[in-house]
């Protein structure tokens, strides 16, 4: 198990009411705040607060909310700390934002019976008394990086140390960010420029004829045939 105290990134702890995210996240927290870490904690119903209330509980304004979560959330961790948010926000769209905009971005599935997550709420925030249980705004999880049965024989704690065991060795690389979409569905349009870039015209300023330039990412090629017809070696 490799602890790199440089790491950064988002553990995000989610499932539905009543499943445990807040004690869970707190307990990892800890233990990477204990072993060195820069660490900044999140929590989806104190976040609401933070932002005012403006967003409503219907499924169109959570799922604006949670964008917002984790748009935070890039911005934190971009700037070398671990994320640890406790937040439901599950939406089949919003969890492929997370894995391909967000460098180690652990998704964290805590898989709850309904009955014991009544019998636990009967006990605590009794938010879903009457059975009025709100599972239908949400969607199941379908790639979560790590799915935690968090009850019986498993305590946060046990459930904690396996996450954060989990992280150590988690490692996405560097995120895609949409790039390959974006210019795969910019040359299927057939629309490719053929005029050079400002950027080559003000490169082409500074070079003489005859000097050589290595073009990388050249897309379909438009600077360096403009390089090349005026008399600069191009590679």
């Amino acid at each position: 198990m490799v602890n790199d105290l440089t790491k950064q990134g988002v553990i995000w702890i989610k499932g539905f009411s009543a499943s445990g995210k807040t004690t869970v996240a707190r307990k990892v927290e800890f233990l990477l705040r204990q072993s060195g870490h820069k660490i900044i904690a999140l929590d989806g119903d104190e976040l609401r607060n933070i932002f005012g209330n403006k967003w409503g509980y219907d499924k169109d304004s959570r799922e604006e909310l949670a964008s917002a979560y984790f748009r935070l959330c890039s911005h934190l961790s971009s700037q070398g700390f671990t994320v640890v948010i406790s937040a439901v926000a599950m939406f089949d769209a919003l969890e492929v934002w997370v894995r391909i905009q967000i460098p180690n971005a652990m998704q964290v599935f805590l898989d709850v019976p309904m009955e014991e997550r009544l019998d636990r709420d009967a006990n605590t925030k009794r938010i879903l008394i009457n059975k009025k249980i709100n599972d239908s705004l949400y969607d199941l999880p379908k790639h979560s990086d790590i799915v935690v049965e968090n009850y019986g024989e498993i305590t946060p704690d046990i459930a904690a140390k396996e996450i954060v065991e989990k992280y150590y060795l988690f490692d996405t690389g560097e995120a895609d960010r949409d790039r390959s979409k974006h210019w795969k569905e910019y040359y299927a349009k057939d629309i490719a420029p053929s005029a050079p870039s400002s950027y080559a015209e003000k490169v082409l300023t500074q070079i003489e004829k005859g000097h050589r330039i290595l073009d990388i990412g050249c897309g379909n090629g438009r600077d360096s045939i403009f390089f090349s017809e005026k008399g600069i070696r191009v590679v």
